[in-house]
């Protein structure tokens, strides 16, 4: 689904509500319609890096707690983890039905968030480091922008993160 521009999740918060999410990349935010707005956990960002900008949908809803648990142990169908919405979502969006049950669990993934500031940095910064079964681990540093700033918070977020030393691992 992924070459189709689709992402699904399901993430489970220690002491917080569960969720699932649908993502359609890329999008053009003048064609999703108003309905979908509407709804609370709807949004449309844009991930920006170094090399490239691209804009995003996405759409989460509240999953019942054991829920995900029991779709990665295989007692559940995974798409019982999305809701008719979200389908209907993805398929005004993407253009087409979306087969749920070929999908297949990958994870988990063990996540850990800070969110700190920098005196050197005009924007909170997000750190996420991602911990797979096998151990191997990817870092994501980020920040949150406004869109009318996007151009200038790369900028100033890559030149800072030179300053400070920080590298990044092109594999």
């Amino acid at each position: 689904m992924l070459n189709a521009g689709i992402i699904t999740r399901a993430r489970r918060v220690v002491g917080d509500a569960h969720d699932s999410t649908v993502k359609f990349r890329p999008v053009n935010p003048s064609d999703v319609g108003p309905k979908w707005r509407r709804y609370p956990d709807f949004k449309i960002e844009a991930d920006a890096s170094e090399t490239s900008l691209v804009k995003s949908a996405s759409f989460s809803m509240p999953v019942a707690k054991g829920h995900i648990k029991r779709v990665a142990g295989g007692k559940k169908p995974i798409g019982t983890i999305f809701t008719s919405v979200q389908e209907r979502f993805l398929e005004s969006i993407a253009g087409h039905k979306i087969k749920f049950e070929n999908l297949v669990v990958l994870g988990p993934l063990i996540a850990q968030r800070w969110k700190f500031v920098d005196p050197g940095c005009p924007w909170a910064i997000t750190a996420e480091l991602w911990t797979r079964a096998d151990r191997k681990q990817m870092m994501e540093l980020s920040i949150k922008a406004p869109t009318v700033q996007a151009a200038a918070a790369v900028g100033g977020f890559m030149a800072f993160l030179a300053e400070v030393g920080a590298e990044r691992d092109k594999d």
